[in-house]
């Protein structure tokens, strides 16, 4: 049996995820909204490894700094064999987490994400009100934490199979895509949440026709910052020199060919992270 979403007067019908990727992406996207405003998600690839060996690598981990708790985030797919594939990669990480020297690589691996990032260096500073960040995320990896599962189905038998995972605190969130029925646009997503339990729909704006003049941007490549001022459309100025793209930009930063809409980033009014893509 499909499902029809109708919001507003427009039709939805459901998109299953061709990937764990793109609905990692989603996921990352409304990562604000799934969980709490202060949680931190960094959707960094690092193996939890037990003494003997065993383990895997989760696809993200959500921080929250005050008070101090962590969790562990697997996305899957429905389409995953539940006992073949789903259980066994779960029991991975519980065995990973045995392991004080996976515990500690898990410190610098998040030091270096947050180091990387301006934004999340100012955030960690206000939230533990001061500059020991390295301190309190091991303070933090010394707590239990909780183990999340995304998945865009979820069943009964996940839910149980997850129960019996040797780690305290177990939740599985639905995240499921819609697109709109007269195209391939994937605007409006149906999800849980964490920090109320209950579903919560959300349909993507319509882009802003606003390009800001004088927006500060930045591009974060290879661990290091550039930081640039958007003038309009066709103007970019990145010391002292103007471009006529972002692509074009990027390309003299790398020396490669690249995205530069993708490349470039802002902080917006609301203290989110996003794409210049945003000003098309």
């Amino acid at each position: 049996m499909s499902h029809l979403l109708s919001v507003d007067g427009v039709e939805y019908i459901e998109h299953k995820p061709e990937s764990e990727k793109e609905l990692e992406a989603y996921i990352q996207k409304f990562a604000s909204q799934i969980f709490d405003q202060d949680i931190i998600y960094l959707p960094v690839k690092t193996k939890l490894k037990s003494p003997s060996g065993i383990g895997s690598i989760p696809d993200a981990y959500a921080l929250k700094l005050t008070p101090p708790k962590w969790s562990i985030i697997e996305v899957e797919l429905s389409t995953h064999p539940l006992f073949e594939h789903i259980v066994p990669q779960l029991n991975k990480f519980a065995q990973g987490l045995k392991e004080q020297k996976s515990k500690r690589h898990l410190v610098e691996t998040f030091y270096d994400a947050i180091r990387r990032d301006p934004f999340l260096v100012t955030k960690v500073k206000q939230e533990i009100g001061s500059g020991e960040i390295h301190r309190a995320l091991t303070n933090l990896i010394d707590l239990p934490p909780s183990l999340i599962v995304i998945i865009d189905k979820k069943t009964k038998k996940l839910q149980e199979a997850c129960d019996s995972i040797p780690i305290h605190e177990k939740k599985v969130l639905e995240f499921k895509i819609y697109k709109r029925k007269d195209s391939e646009l994937k605007t409006a997503f149906l999800f849980n949440t964490i920090k109320d339990h209950k579903i919560k729909l959300t349909t993507k704006p319509e882009p802003t026709k606003v390009k800001p003049e004088g927006q500060s941007i930045f591009f974060t490549y290879k661990n290091q910052t550039y930081d640039a001022t958007w003038i309009h459309s066709n103007k970019i100025t990145y010391q002292g020199k103007d471009y006529t793209s972002p692509s074009a930009l990027s390309g003299e930063v790398t020396s490669t060919s690249r995205n530069g809409w993708r490349d470039w980033k802002f902080i917006d009014q609301n203290g989110e992270i996003k794409s210049i893509e945003e000003f098309r």
